[in-house]
Parts: C-alpha cells; sequence; structure tokens
C-alpha cells in the first residue's frame, strides 16, 4: 500500500490522500483509518486518532488488537484513564498474545486505582504468560510486583 510507504517516510499528507483513496474504494477497510489514526497521533491530534481508532475498532471484523492499543494509547494523551484501561483490555481480550497490552493494563491500574492489588493481579498474569517475551517489560514487571508487595507488607497484608 503507497500510503504506508508515505507514512513511513512521514509525508504525512500524501499518506493520508492514499488512506482515504482506499477508503472510497472499499468502505470496510478498517487498517486505512487506523493508519489516518496513527497519522493524527504522530501529528499530536490525539482527538482525531480516537475517532479514527475507534471507528477502525467499529467497522473491523478482524483481529483489532493494534487499534484498540492505539486507542488507548490516544486516551492516555487526552487523559482519559478510565477509557484507556478499558481499550487496553480489549486489545488483550481481542488477542491473548497481547503481552504489550497486558502489561499496560497493569501498569495503567496502578497509575489509576489506589488498590495496588488490582496491577498485582494483572503483573502476575503478565509474570505467568509472557516473561521470556520482553527482557525490558519483564524487568519492569518485577520491579513493580516487588515494590507492590513491599507496600503491602509494611501495611500488615502479605499478598501472593
Amino acid at each position: 500500500m503507497l500510503g504506508r510507504t508515505f507514512y513511513k517516510l512521514k509525508d504525512y499528507e500524501r499518506a493520508k490522500e492514499h488512506f482515504k483513496r482506499a477508503l472510497k474504494v472499499d468502505k470496510s477497510d478498517f487498517k486505512s483509518y487506523t493508519y489516518i489514526g496513527d497519522i493524527n497521533f504522530d501529528q499530536k491530534e490525539y482527538k482525531k486518532a480516537m475517532y479514527n481508532y475507534m471507528y477502525a475498532t467499529f467497522i473491523g471484523k478482524e483481529y483489532r488488537d493494534i487499534e484498540y492499543y492505539q486507542l488507548a494509547r490516544a486516551y492516555e494523551k487526552l487523559n482519559k484513564p478510565k477509557e484507556e484501561i478499558k481499550a487496553y483490555k480489549d486489545a488483550y481480550k481481542e488477542n491473548r498474545s497481547n503481552y504489550r497490552a497486558l502489561f499496560q493494563i497493569a501498569n495503567t491500574t496502578e497509575s489509576f486505582y489506589k488498590d495496588k492489588k488490582i496491577a498485582y493481579k494483572f503483573y502476575k498474569t503478565y509474570m505467568n504468560k509472557f516473561e521470556e517475551k520482553d527482557s525490558l517489560l519483564t524487568s519492569q514487571a518485577k520491579i513493580r510486583l516487588k515494590e507492590i508487595k513491599k507496600y503491602y507488607f509494611l501495611k500488615g497484608e502479605v499478598l501472593e
């Protein structure tokens, strides 16, 4: 697809033009909406990105975990943590192999909720399923698990 080539070259206007042409030919091409959302995101037009990702998730019939993941990133930039968490959960539900989405669920819930046990549960799930997948995320998950455990231990609770 020519639009993707222009996107990778950061020629966003020409890329957007080609994606819009593709949509005129096939309105059900949800990936074109995803790429237009990526362009909007790169140009810091987060609200437009959000709408394009939402539309892509609405019309897409195949795996849409990438679209949900990108939607969550747009929500993060728009400071909408509840929606961000929901979109990450949708990404993970759509594709149970999406380890980044699971890690982001844990990370975002830890930041958003006072009850760190919620994040602890997601970090544990990440470690059980994806410990070997990404060494950087795994090391961060281990650190967060240790810190959350310590926090509750100092409060007189034992987690496990």
